[in-house]
Formats: C-alpha cells, sequence, structure tokens
C-alpha cells in the first residue's frame, strides 16, 4: 500500500493543521460574518438568520464531543457559542414591528382608540 494512502491528509504548506480548535473558529467565524455589524444601527445584519444552522451546528458538537474535549477546547467551544447566541439575539431583537392599524384617513390608531 502507498504511504499517501494510509497517513490523513495533511493541511497545505503554510496552512495551519487542522485541529478541533480551528474546526469550531471556522464555524464561528462564518456565523459571525453572517450576524456582521449592520452599517445603520436600525437595520438588521443582512442574513443573519442563516447563522442559525452554523450556531447549531456548534452546538451538535459540543453535545457529541462532551467529556472528550480538552478544557481549553472546551472552554473555546462554550465562549464561542456564548458570543454567538447574544450576536444572534441582538440582530433577532432588532425585527421590525407590526406597523399599528390605519384608520380610514390613514391616521394611526392608538391602542384602545378603537
Amino acid at each position: 500500500m502507498d504511504e499517501r494512502e494510509t497517513q490523513p491528509a495533511q493541511a497545505e504548506k503554510g496552512s495551519a493543521p487542522v485541529s478541533f480548535s480551528s474546526l469550531v473558529l471556522s464555524l464561528a467565524l462564518g456565523a459571525m460574518q453572517l450576524l456582521g455589524e449592520p452599517e445603520k444601527p436600525e437595520e438588521k445584519p443582512r442574513d443573519y438568520r442563516q447563522a442559525k444552522p452554523l450556531i447549531d451546528s456548534l452546538e451538535i458538537l459540543r453535545e457529541k464531543t462532551r467529556g472528550n474535549l480538552t478544557n481549553d477546547e472546551s472552554a473555546l467551544l462554550d465562549s464561542v457559542l456564548h458570543d454567538l447566541r447574544l450576536r444572534y439575539l441582538k440582530a433577532d431583537s432588532g425585527k421590525p414591528t407590526a406597523e399599528p392599524a390605519r384608520a380610514p384617513d390613514d391616521k394611526p390608531v392608538a391602542p384602545g382608540d378603537d
């Protein structure tokens, strides 16, 4: 058997070796890019909802690796998940609310004025 077939794939020269931490950081970076700060404070980040599957993937990874991680790996994963959840909630809380009901003359109807 050829030696290349028995050894795991090696990273290209000059790139960092693949590790659990690099996997976590790669997924987190993708989510953070989708959760990027909007240009205007009243806007939601573009595509922030697409970050949810990445955050969920990190959560699954945490559950499936529980008890098999080093303290540093576990702390990194917990920290990344905490930060991403907060960013997601912040992005999601900026949802526009429903417009107030309008009277026939297009004046807003205040609650209780029906």
